[in-house]
């Protein structure tokens, strides 16, 4: 195929629709993120004209542009290139165990210096909370993954036998962990997906290099073992797809565990991960067999996760939340715009509906925060909408039917640095930081000793994102590149007519969607997007790589 040769009505097709889209994105994006609506782009006659002329502009731009690079895509992905052998499996003669091991020996020494620099650790995000659980301040509920609690309760108590601070008894087993799973995706993308030693070498420094590698390897917040095991779901069902005829038994009994502990650590998996079994089930290309061992370890997963979170945790005076007022942050937000913008027209009756269950309106007003959920939370009347869920849905529902177009800007502004190509990874509303490295105030203190301090002042303006926030550097790293590289990824596949792929980027796909519905964006959050990069990079760019043994 020639890049200026006749053209292609498909490829055509698909970059028109994809390029509109880009275009609806950039525009409408850029109004709800700086002035919290669409009034400024159609306020006036000339300014809808201008719009809808910036709208056609920036689409036929984006289409020629994708298209092109369609055609370009298609050219380099048919080339029919030999298999080359890698640096590290190819000098180290079929031992995959070996050049796994050497794989997880260089990550750790080169996350090695991170660490030191934040001796003996940090104590951020949840954690302090954790801790004051584990020392009876606070209640033990659901509200903090239990498991994760008890690890470092477990830390908490080997520190007091062993005079070991107890965030090192944490941190370093983590991070040599974090380390085994990363080489096992590196050794699994170099066998499977990549052909030439460049490629390679691109795929060992975004792991070695890459300052986010060491800093969240270390960080003590659940989404860290939460994405070793989503990473080991991907691969499998990566292996399903492709090929579901060479999977073990033992394979399915490692992603029913992977699945298990995935949903102890984010119970979100439980939905995303049950949605992609059934998309699999109906769509994929497999036997009914295949079909049947999917469907048996994903319910073993299920049951187990059930009794654990049932009587386990009523064993242990564990009380699990149906925190209602958690995963209303998109409904509040949304009735809370409703009320700043068009209260003052509200009838008495209206008042007296919305004060049942949002009771501090003053509150509200002061505090309110477009992209931040918990100022209006603190204006809610909890218990009520706790107990009474059923009529506070009814009272949003009155109101969307009177002010949809509120409700959608509320819902897309909450979460906007999720999406929005041009939003700040350091929003200036929500106000968190890109990656958290203090030391939280509760019951367990310990006093940094950081061994290389230098390097600790290069990695606080990574965790602050001054020393990303430039040209280029800040899209490799924002908080909205992973669902770009998702879709874009996803099109690509299009583009080539693999679609049988395009489910391996389903659990990331819809884990990302979850967090549309969440009080606020953190990177943290997309995490497992992040590390996932390479795996969906290869996976688009190259045919499978066929080579015997397991990795």
């Amino acid at each position: 195929m020639d890049l200026f040769s006749i053209k292609n009505n498909r490829l055509i097709r698909m970059a028109a629709i994809s390029g509109l889209f880009y275009a609806l994105v950039l525009i409408l994006g850029r109004q709800i993120y700086l002035y919290n609506g669409f009034e400024r782009a159609f306020s006036t006659p000339s300014a809808t004209i201008v719009t809808i002329l910036l709208i056609i502009l920036i689409a036929t731009v984006t289409t020629a542009a994708l298209y092109f690079f369609f055609k370009w895509f298609l050219i380099i992905t048919s080339e029919d290139a030999d298999f080359q052998k890698k640096v590290i499996t190819g000098t180290i003669k079929g031992s995959h165990i070996k050049a796994w091991a050497i794989t997880w020996l260089v990550l750790f020494v080169c996350w090695l210096p991170c660490y030191l620099a934040y001796y003996p650790g940090v104590l951020s995000y949840d954690m302090p909370e954790q801790v004051n659980i584990i020392a009876g301040i606070f209640p033990a509920t659901t509200h903090q993954p239990p498991i994760h609690t008890m690890l470092f309760s477990w830390c908490m108590s080997l520190g007091k036998l062993t005079g070991i601070e107890p965030i090192v008894i944490y941190t370093v087993p983590q991070i040599i962990i974090v380390a085994a799973v990363f080489a096992y995706m590196i050794q699994f993308i170099v066998k499977h997906l990549l052909r030439k030693k460049w490629e390679v070498i691109l795929l060992y420094l975004f792991f070695t290099i890459n300052p986010v590698m060491p800093m969240m390897a270390m960080e003590p917040t659940k989404d860290v073992y939460f994405t070793c095991f989503f990473i080991g779901m991907t691969i499998f069902i990566y292996k399903l797809v492709i090929d579901s005829t060479k999977l073990k038994l033992y394979e399915y009994v490692v992603f029913s565990i992977n699945l298990l502990f995935a949903m102890l650590f984010r119970n979100n998996t439980l939905y995303v991960m049950v949605l992609v079994v059934f998309i699999i089930i109906i769509l994929a290309k497999i036997s009914k067999k295949i079909k049947l061992y999917l469907t048996v370890s994903t319910l073993i997963a299920l049951i187990v996760f059930k009794f654990i979170t049932g009587p386990i945790y009523e064993k242990y005076d564990i009380k699990v939340l149906d925190d209602k007022v958690e995963m209303s942050a998109v409904p509040v937000q949304q009735l809370a715009l409703v009320i700043l913008e068009d209260g003052q027209n509200f009838t008495a009756e209206d008042w007296i509906g919305i004060t049942e269950f949002i009771y501090d309106v003053p509150l509200l007003k002061e505090q309110y925060n477009p992209r931040l959920y918990d100022p209006a939370k603190d204006a809610l009347y909890k218990t009520n909408l706790q107990e009474n869920y059923g009529k506070f849905l009814k009272l949003w529902a009155k109101y969307l039917k009177k002010y949809p177009e509120k409700y959608v800007r509320a819902f897309l502004n909450l979460n906007i640095p999720f999406w929005y190509p041009l939003a700040s990874t350091v929003d200036s509303f929500s106000d968190r930081f890109y990656i958290e490295t203090d030391i939280g105030l509760c019951a367990y203190q310990f006093e940094r000793d950081s061994k290389i301090p230098f390097l600790m002042d290069f990695y606080e303006k990574i965790g602050d994102f001054s020393a990303l926030d430039k040209p280029i550097i800040r899209v490799l790293f924002g908080i909205n590149t992973p669902i770009w590289v998702m879709l874009i990824g996803i099109l690509l596949l299009l583009v080539k007519k693999d679609y049988k792929k395009i489910i391996v980027f389903m659990p990331a796909l819809l884990l990302w969607a979850t967090y549309l519905l969440g009080p606020v964006s953190y990177f943290r959050y997309v995490y497992p997007n992040f590390v996932l990069y390479a795996l969906f990079i290869a996976i688009v760019l190259h045919k499978d790589v066929e080579e015997n043994g397991d990795i």
